[in-house]
């Protein structure tokens, strides 16, 4: 619950400045956006808050979200 985790995360550009606050507060790593507009970011989490990370992420874009944890 306590250790903590980094995702990758792929949201897609329609998607990307919706999202983009919500990433920065849990704690961006590190952010790149691709030339269609598209955002890859890693953030760092508790683990316990992987579910309600992934409910958010999965609210804001109708479940068109892709993460990896890395």
């Amino acid at each position: 619950k306590f250790d903590k985790v980094r995702i990758a995360v792929k949201v897609p550009a329609q998607f990307a400045n919706k999202c983009y606050g919500t990433l920065k507060g849990y704690g961006i790593q590190r952010e790149e956006w691709a030339s269609n507009g598209d955002l890859m970011a890693v953030v760092e989490i508790f683990g316990g808050l992987q579910g309600e990370f992934y409910d958010k992420l999965n609210k804001m874009t109708g479940g068109d979200v892709e993460t990896k944890v890395v």
